[in-house]
Order: structure tokens, then sequence, then C-alpha cells
């Protein structure tokens, strides 16, 4: 199987960066590599998007040293699908049908590859202590947790004090379950763009000694 990426032009560039630093560390060729996803878009005047569109930030370091969460694995799909896109000369995102978009990409394409990863694991939805799962609006986020059979209270929900911040969303996202976790809880991260991401990660008892430089809250 080939992965397929793209780190500039996909709203799921975090997470594939995140799997190529584990592919980097894992194969020596780098005993540490910082990614990071930043987005600022702009939607039309009067379009709905302009209420929940947010600018944000987020990055960490992967390597294999005193982690405080351990990848213990990856699953990705790849779909030829297009919901969201920009092109180089326009100024404002334009976005296909928002059912065709709620139904493919955010339930359909994430809850295949949750129930993948977790079936691979021999792990249930309700072994998950959080899922940082990417979401346009907190709608969405309760279609979303309602496909992967888990509890709405587990996913991390930034949307109304950030808002959807595309491409740094689920790494966003992420961090803030990381940063609420507990030693050995299980995080799951999704991710969705012309297919999908899942990350399962292990919280370390490192955790206990850690505190963010920058707590999101």
């Amino acid at each position: 199987n080939a992965f397929a990426v793209d780190l500039a032009g996909s709203l799921r560039a975090s997470t594939s960066a995140l799997r190529a630093a584990r592919d980097a560390v894992d194969g020596g060729g780098a005993k540490e590599v910082i990614i990071a996803a930043a987005d600022a878009r702009m939607a039309m005047p009067g379009d709905p998007a302009e209420r929940t569109l947010g600018d944000a930030a987020a990055a960490m370091i992967i390597g294999k040293d005193n982690v405080i969460a351990e990848i213990m694995d990856i699953y990705s799909t790849t779909h030829e699908y297009i919901d969201v896109w920009r092109r180089p000369e326009d100024k404002y995102i334009q976005a296909a049908d928002a059912k065709f978009t709620l139904d493919t990409g955010y339930t359909q394409f994430m809850a295949q590859a949750a129930k993948a990863i977790l079936e691979k694991n021999n792990l249930k939805p309700d072994d998950i202590a959080s899922v940082a799962a990417y979401s346009p609006d907190s709608r969405v986020l309760k279609s979303i947790a309602k496909s992967l059979k888990v509890a709405p209270e587990k996913c991390v929900n930034l949307l109304d004090s950030v808002g959807d911040s595309d491409a740094a969303n689920a790494l966003l996202a992420l961090v803030w379950a990381i940063e609420k976790a507990k030693p050995d809880d299980l995080i799951l991260a999704l991710n969705h763009s012309s297919g999908a991401d899942a990350v399962l990660l292990k919280v370390t008892d490192n955790i206990s000694k850690w505190k963010s430089r920058k707590p999101i809250d």
C-alpha cells in the first residue's frame, strides 16, 4: 500500500506530517521531528462558514525518548474526493454540498478509519478516553461521535472557543486531549480530506511530570 500525502494543500496535512515524522524517527532518519500546522482561511461574505472559521496553529515534537504519549498505530485511507477547495487565484474557499460532505467525508471516511484501527488493535470504542476529530462545527461533531459509537463528551470540542481552524483543527484537538489526559489513557485522533487518518496514542507516566508552556485553556 502506498502512503498518499499532501503536506501543504490538504486539511489533513497535520496528521499526514505526524505519520511522516513517526516513520522518520522509527526508521532512524531523525532523532526528533517538529511538526506544525497553521491555517487562516476566509469564507465568502454571507457564507455560513464565515461565522465558524477560526485562525489557529499547533505544534508538537515526535521522538522516542521521554515521550508523554506513545503512537501505538496509524491507519490511513485515500479516496478521490473533494469537499472544500481554493485555487491559487481564489481569495475565498469553495465547498461542495454540505450533506454530501457530512455523510461521506466527516462520518463515513473517518468512521471507517476508526473502526479499522480499533479492530486491528483489539479495542472497542469504550476503551478510548478521548477522540480528537476534525469537525467544522459542534453540530457535525455530534454526528461524528454517533458514527464512531462514542459518547459525545469524549470528543474534543474547541469549535465554540477557537472555531474551525481547518488544517490545524485535528492537531490542536490532539494537543488539548494530551494536556487533559492521565497515564494509560488511549486517545484516538481522526482527520479527513480525500480519505482519512486515524492515529492511536497511549499516554505515558511522563504526562504527570509535564506541563504545557501555553495551555489551550
